[in-house]
């Protein structure tokens, strides 16, 4: 499920490159900082979960610790592996999008 959601993204994000390039390169910019939030985020997110999960004997025994936690990733990782991917790729996505957001609203402005 993990890769299947970065295939998406990958899929996605290539194409969107592929049309900033055809339009000019300032439709570049977005797209760009879009995929250095995602990444920027995406990455050390699931480098820390898996260590956790790892690090932590008996995990999978405990029960759901509350959402905010710093143990429920690495739980929902142990737990249900899909559930976690779509929330790690959701959380990055949109955490990608308001970086590259603002990136293009500071170009627009300077």
């Amino acid at each position: 499920m993990l890769k299947l959601w970065i295939l998406i993204l990958s899929t996605i994000s290539a194409l969107t490159i592929l049309n900033g390039s055809l339009n000019g390169v300032v439709e570049l910019v977005y797209p760009a900082v879009f995929l250095f939030g995602f990444f920027a985020r995406y990455g050390p997110f699931v480098a820390s979960t898996i260590m956790q999960a790892n690090a932590i004997e008996g995990l999978e025994n405990l029960p759901e610790p509350e959402h905010g936690s710093f143990i429920h990733g690495a739980w929902l990782y142990v737990k249900d592996k899909e559930e976690w991917a779509m929330q790690v790729t959701a959380v990055s996505f949109i955490f990608g999008l308001i970086l590259g957001r603002l990136r293009v609203t500071a170009c627009v402005f300077l």
